[in-house]
């Protein structure tokens, strides 16, 4: 395989490489070797003809002789950091040669990876995978595995969503973006500890998709190389103009892609910035190379690419008339509404203005995620990775408002605290049984919180992993990890079907005026209401209080899932009714057999 970069502003380019094991001697022993100019403005050298001895070379490139500012590889798939970055060469008898990664025991016998419509999603930054004295700092590939793998499994996920692992200078802030798109970042680890990551999550049928930032570039040796072909303004990628007859941005994403797909398995990619990017045409390319990379290499397990898309246009899942080619750009678009509508729903904060749908309207719209004709094509969450406040910060900064209490007292924060706690489970609750594949961001299935004001939007900082032990917490994490398994496991919950068979009558009315909050879904697994097999939720979105609350009921045998400590029992009264007790803003959730 060449050693190749694009330098077409360049009038001479050489590599120079040195053995790793030289450093006691660095900047001294550089091999330097010419490349050659192709006619599309890329440079090359045959790794075969530069006589490099076995072992470890790192390599970097020089332009028109000036020494005293290498660049770095923009392709490397291995770097390595001593006073700059570098790509590294492995090489054995004279060509390069990458020790093959043992995938042999990837999928135990009997082992398949799950299907979209089965997916419950955790999405971990890597930054918060480590606590060092409560405090987050950089966490590693086998750190994820070794500390937090069997805890994500016992949640009973199946699959992670990593956010990010490309290389990136803000590895550590919240704004990322990627330096070197084709390989892992040298703070998390090797490629290897990266391939043995994704190994045992699949061990465990745990699927992992990449979380990709193609919008912009940062400190990219692409600025110095070919500004011109890849970028628009800055470090911002342009997709839609054609530069020397190419499309030289798209082409290297596909690279990049391909790489992933390829070396590591991976079973998906998110897309972050979808409306930044603002090219159609290319993101469903992006979404044609990389399932074809994926169905060709491994043609029976699944694929999926999902776009973060702030607009919230779910026609992009669609083959819709207005779409590239008419047909979908992803798979699967972000639910940011649901989220938004969530959270009104569990403060009772939906109220309707004039010509706007009523409230049983929205909560129609929110359990089936109308507008999307599909689950595996809306991916519905309560907190984002960024740029919202935790759930549970969220409602507490409301709690206390309502309160009136900036700063309560002991007593009544340890009580508005109880029940931010509950409404947490009842968000999952709901989340978990509505029509989307649920993601979960680390740390809220045990209603973590970073303590800061949250009608500001402030992003999470961290996971503090002790909290899932604290008293509260861990039955709030026992609930949700109950109805993760009945999402992952439930027949009903991978179909479309929910029939929304009860509303309160008052349920459009203003609180003041009386407005009781009370509703009643069904997954119905395609079957009429009270057969067997399907998934029942009574939801109190309200602050009413009912030790016994009649609902319609048409089924015989039921089990509740994910339920509060304490709760009372459903009793069946006969004559197609049950009382239920429900606490205010309680979500109870029932499988039927």
């Amino acid at each position: 395989m060449p050693i190749r970069i694009p330098a077409p502003n360049a009038a001479a380019v050489e590599v120079r490489i040195a053995r790793i094991e030289d450093r006691d001697r660095f900047g001294e022993r550089w091999q330097y070797h010419p490349l050659t100019r192709g006619a599309d403005g890329w440079w090359q050298a045959d790794v075969r003809a530069l006589g490099l001895g076995d072992g470890v070379h790192e390599y970097e490139f020089v332009l028109d002789g000036d020494r005293a500012h290498p660049i770095p590889d923009p392709l490397a798939t291995e770097i390595t950091r001593f006073g700059g970055y570098r790509g590294l060469l492995r090489i054995r008898g004279g060509v390069e040669d990458y020790p093959a990664f043992d995938w042999s025991d990837e999928l135990p016998e009997g082992r398949q990876l799950p299907a979209d419509d089965r997916l419950v999603i955790l999405a971990l930054p890597m930054r918060w995978v480590e606590e060092e004295d409560l405090q987050p700092r950089l966490g590693t590939f086998d750190e994820a595995a070794f500390v937090h793998l069997d805890r994500i499994a016992e949640l009973g996920v199946n699959a992670i969503e990593l956010v990010p692992v490309q290389d990136s200078p803000g590895t550590l802030t919240r704004v990322h973006a990627t330096r070197f798109f084709l390989a892992p970042d040298i703070d998390m680890g090797t490629p290897v500890e990266f391939a043995w990551f994704v190994k045992k999550c699949h061990q465990r049928g745990i699927r992992v998709i990449l979380d990709i930032d193609m919008t912009r570039a940062e400190q990219s040796p692409l600025a110095r190389l070919a500004p011109e072909r890849y970028f628009s303004e800055g470090e911002s990628f342009q997709y839609e103009q054609k530069v020397d007859g190419q499309y030289w941005a798209r082409e290297y994403q596909f690279e990049a892609a391909r790489r992933w797909v390829e070396d590591y398995r991976i079973d998906g990619f998110r897309i972050r910035g979808f409306a930044t990017i603002d090219s159609w045409e290319f993101i469903q390319q992006f979404r044609d190379v990389t399932r074809g990379t994926a169905l060709g290499r491994f043609p029976d397990r699944p694929f999926t690419v999902i776009s973060e898309d702030a607009l919230a246009r779910p026609v992009a899942t669609m083959d819709a008339p207005t779409n590239p080619n008419h047909r979908r750009v992803v798979d699967a678009i972000w639910n940011i509404g649901f989220r938004d509508e969530a959270r009104r729903l569990l403060l009772d904060r939906i109220a309707p203005g004039w010509g706007e749908p009523p409230r049983r309207d929205r909560i129609t719209a929110l359990v089936s995620c109308r507008g999307i004709d599909r689950l595996t094509r809306s991916v519905g969450l309560v907190t984002a990775p960024a740029g919202d406040s935790r759930l549970m910060d969220h409602l507490l900064a409301a709690l206390r408002q309502d309160a009136g209490q900036s700063h309560p007292t002991a007593e009544l924060e340890a009580e508005l605290h109880r029940r931010a706690l509950e409404r947490v489970r009842s968000a999952h609750a709901l989340l978990l049984t509505s029509v989307a594949i649920p993601m979960l961001l680390a740390g809220e299935e045990f209603g973590d919180l970073d303590g800061v004001a949250a009608e500001g939007g402030s992003a999470p900082r961290s996971v503090h992993w002790y909290r899932a032990e604290a008293p509260g917490h861990r039955e709030t994490a026992d609930a949700v990890a109950d109805l993760v398994r009945l999402r992952t496991d439930h027949p009903a919950l991978h179909r479309d079907e929910v029939d929304i068979f009860h509303f309160h009558p008052t349920i459009d009315l203003p609180a003041a005026g009386g407005g009781a909050r009370v509703f009643a879904y069904c997954r119905t697994a395609g079957q009429p209401l009270g057969s067997p097999g399907q998934v029942v939720v009574v939801a109190n979105a309200g602050p009413q209080d009912y030790p016994q609350y009649g609902v319609p009921w048409v089924w015989h045998h039921w089990r509740e899932r994910g339920s509060r400590p304490g709760a009372a029992p459903l009793v069946g009264v006969g004559n197609g009714w049950a009382d239920i007790a429900l606490a205010p803003f309680e979500v109870r959730v029932f499988e039927t057999w």
